[in-house]
């Protein structure tokens, strides 16, 4: 495996921080100094092991690897793009946000796609879309589906070779929330399943990543399905630097707000495409 030089553009938002101390080992997001973990990434693991050990399962020895292709605030170019591609009802309207975040995805993806093999072992082999956890959003007098991510992953083209394992949202399942993990809120269908025979290790794709209830509700799914969840890839970890003093001061010091993520180190313990450059 070689490190890559390439001129690539399109990513939105700001780089992930890599490890260290206030930064949680999973999301990359702020923690407190002294804890590797930040609070909600504790409690949704702590509570999916726990309900995991009730039901006779077991998910993980180690979460999986959390790979946020940037960070962003409420208000912030990402943000807007995410919920323009989610809201929009206009054709032309949705056609550009999905182009938008195509490239996001598409600029990080190409430029550290082979950070996934270098830091854990092995390439993927598949790849799965987390589904939207949220039933309806109101427009005007209608409500209308949010949309998946599947029509934006479609366009970028290292993703669209891999295999593809379907997710399901169980509709009738108790709504995921903050902090509300629920695997069983997600359905991996027979067929998907017979598919892991063979095919195991899947990259597993989110929008947005706030909690990580969602993300990792849908990664122990798959988990319980046969499939080894090599990362979760999330187009971007939201911030809200209101929350405390702690993450303001996190984002300030530990966020590199000069340079767009495809051209920085990515998030992963071992990121090869230091050659990336403009």
């Amino acid at each position: 495996m070689q490190t890559r030089t390439k001129r690539i553009s399109g990513s939105l938002g700001s780089p992930p921080a890599r490890s260290g101390p206030g930064t949680c080992d999973v999301c990359r997001g702020p923690a407190l100094v002294g804890l590797k973990r930040c609070w909600c990434c504790s409690e949704t693991l702590r509570n999916l092991a726990a309900r995991a050990a009730a039901d006779g399962r077991s998910t993980w020895s180690a979460p999986p690897v959390v790979m946020p292709l940037a960070v962003f605030r409420a208000g912030d170019s990402l943000h807007r793009v995410l919920r323009g591609y989610k809201d929009a009802t206009a054709v032309e309207a949705r056609r550009y946000f999905t182009s938008k975040l195509s490239e996001h995805l598409g600029s990080v993806i190409e430029a550290h796609l082979d950070c996934v093999e270098a830091s854990l072992g092995h390439s993927a082999q598949s790849l799965a879309v987390v589904p939207s956890a949220s039933r309806l959003f109101r427009s005007g007098p209608a409500a209308v589906p949010i949309r998946s991510l599947e029509p934006v992953v479609d366009q970028v083209d290292p993703l669209s070779k891999l295999v593809r394992v379907q997710v399901i949202l169980d509709r009738a399942a108790p709504p995921i929330g903050h902090l509300r993990h629920s695997p069983s809120a997600f359905e991996v269908p027979p067929v998907e399943k017979a598919v892991a025979s063979g095919i195991r290790r899947v990259l597993l794709v989110e929008d947005t990543w706030v909690s990580g209830a969602t993300a990792l509700s849908a990664a122990a799914a798959l988990t319980y399905a046969g499939f080894e969840v090599m990362a979760v890839v999330v187009l971007g970890r939201l911030v809200d630097v209101n929350a405390s003093a702690i993450s303001r001061k996190w984002w300030d010091e530990s966020v590199d707000h000069v340079n767009p993520p495809n051209l920085r180190q990515c998030s992963l313990p071992k990121c090869i495409a230091v050659g990336v450059s403009v």
